[in-house]
Order: C-alpha cells, then structure tokens, then sequence
C-alpha cells in the first residue's frame, strides 16, 4: 500500500504558521480564564511580540489601536487587561475554549469577515 504525498501551498502554510503563532505568543495568558484572573506584565509581554509579529507579516493593527495598547501596558492592571481585550476583540475572527477534559468550544469573534477572492488575510483566533 502507498501513501500519497500529501503537497502543502504557500498558503497552507502561512496561514498555520500565522494561527501557531498567534495562538502560541498573543493568547497564552489567556488560557488562564477571565480578564480579571490575568496577569498584566505577561499579558502585555505576549500582547507585544504579536503586535510586532503582525506587522512583521504585513497585518499590523491599527495605529491608534497599537497606541492605546502601548498606553495600556504602562498601565499595568487588571482594568488595563480587560481594556486590551476589547481592543483585540476587534481582531479576532473566532474564541475557541478549550477545557481541561481537552474538548473544545467555539464562538463567533468581533472582527468583520470578508470574503476575499484569490487572496488571504491574517486572522486572530483566541484561545
């Protein structure tokens, strides 16, 4: 029996290397439940390597928005926490929960979606 070479696109693979990389780097304080139950300083540390992992892709956030984030990190408290996810709700295409049996739920994000014909765009996905 042969196995069939399983061919991946540029696409592919961008688009899991953007969704590893978001869920490993922005939303890992977020495992830890609510706003409130988050630590600031690692939250905004996460908040800022993927700030600067998007615009490295050529997706940044807003400029206002990345300002106002800046100025929440300074802020360094829980209200800061649930003021950033407010802001990043704004990005995020889907909320996937996973609980500690290891299934999952999912809900529907803030961010617009738009279909694109022949093309891609970043997304976030919160975990």
């Amino acid at each position: 029996m042969t196995r069939a070479k399983a061919h991946l696109t540029r696409r592919q693979v961008l688009v899991w290397t953007g969704g590893a990389l978001a869920s490993t780097r922005l939303f890992h304080a977020l495992a830890a439940g609510a706003a409130a139950d988050i630590a600031p300083q690692p939250y905004f540390a996460s908040v800022k390597r993927a700030l600067e992992s998007l615009e490295k892709l050529g997706a940044p956030v807003r400029v206002e928005d990345a300002q106002h984030l800046t100025a929440l990190a300074r802020q360094n408290d829980a209200a800061a926490v649930t003021a950033a996810e407010a802001i990043l709700g704004r990005y995020t295409l889907s909320n996937i929960e996973v609980n500690a049996d290891g299934g999952a739920t999912g809900t529907v994000g803030d961010a617009q979606r738009t279909l694109i014909e022949q093309g891609w765009r970043y997304s976030w996905c919160a975990f």
